[in-house]
């Protein structure tokens, strides 16, 4: 006896060849996924809209650039059929205390509410939200 699913589905198969990483982050709270397609080389006044992602750094090493938090998802401001969503992402980065765990913070309001810096930056990231 076979069932409806065997008779009238076929198994998802799916293709890779550019072998990207589906990465976790954050959206009010709820986890998303998104791919990281890289920073692209436009200036933020030149888009008709742009999103922000929070990056949680530690700090600076001596040649400036930031320390990544380990295990701390991206958290971003907004997600596909958000008015004006767009994948490219101008880069803020929240620079933690030491005593900050990774992923107690999930939406960006926590960010704005905490005493944490949120420094801007002049990146722009290509990371759409699936």
């Amino acid at each position: 006896m076979y069932s409806f699913k065997d008779k009238f589905y076929e198994p998802l198969i799916y293709n890779n060849p550019f072998k990207q990483w589906l990465l976790p982050g954050w959206y009010q709270g709820q986890l998303i996924h998104f791919l990281d397609l890289g920073e692209v080389d436009l200036n933020p006044s030149e888009l008709n809209c742009v999103n922000n992602v929070f990056i949680f750094i530690r700090g600076f090493d001596v040649e400036g650039i930031p320390i990544l938090l380990p295990y701390q998802y991206h958290i971003f401001d907004s997600i596909p059929f958000c008015g004006n969503y767009t994948s490219f992402r101008k880069v803020y980065l929240v620079q933690a205390d030491q005593t900050y765990s990774p992923n107690t913070f999930t939406s960006v309001e926590e960010i704005k509410d905490s005493t944490f810096k949120a420094i801007e930056t002049d990146m722009i990231l290509n990371l759409p939200i699936l």
